[in-house]
Formats: C-alpha cells, structure tokens, sequence
C-alpha cells in the first residue's frame, strides 16, 4: 500500500473514532434527570415538566413510563398509547434544549 494512502486511512480511521466517541459522549451527559419550568400567560401559574433517561432506553416523561433514543440529531421518546415525539436536540452544559426554545436543566 502506497504511504499516501496508509495515510488516507488513518485519517478516516481516526475521523470515525472521533465521531464515535463524541456521540456516546452526547448520550451519556443526557443520562438523569430534566426539568423544565414556566409559566402560563393567563393566570401567571407556575408549571414544570420532567424527564428521567436511563441508560437502557427507558425513562419517564412527567410519571408517563416511556422509551427513548437517538436518531441522528434527533431524540425520539415513545410513550405507548400516548405516542411518539420527536425532538430536535443540543446539550449544553447542565441545559437539555429540545426545538431550540424549551430548555430544561439537569437536576
């Protein structure tokens, strides 16, 4: 094999690591428990929502047992007769922002 192109590989090889390890990254800081909190225009009522992820794929979305996993950039919560949803996601420190306006922080 040609040195150029032993160094083509490598470079791929290590692109694919580093992909890899930064998508297992994203899936274990998504790991706990979320909560989301906010207000009702009307009445000025306080109200919060949660979501626990576990590693194995289930959870909870306010006390509704659920699934949950990644597709792409993309989280994907199934909660049985309730449905699925999906979200647009970014994880930001202790912040878990789903379609890039609902922000919930990590308990």
């Amino acid at each position: 094999m040609h040195t150029l192109n032993k160094k083509i590989y490598g470079l791929c090889f290590g692109i694919m690591i580093i992909l890899l390890l930064s998508a297992c990254g994203s899936q274990n800081d998504l790991m706990g428990h979320w909560v989301f909190e906010g207000e009702s225009g009307e009445e000025g009522s306080h109200y919060a929502y949660d979501i626990v992820f576990r590693e194995d794929g289930t959870g909870s979305a306010d006390g509704v047992s659920m699934n949950w996993s990644i597709d792409g950039e993309q989280l994907v919560l199934v909660l049985g007769i309730y449905g699925d949803y999906t979200y647009s996601y970014s994880l930001s420190g202790n912040e878990l922002i789903l379609d890039e306006d609902r922000v919930y922080e990590k308990q």
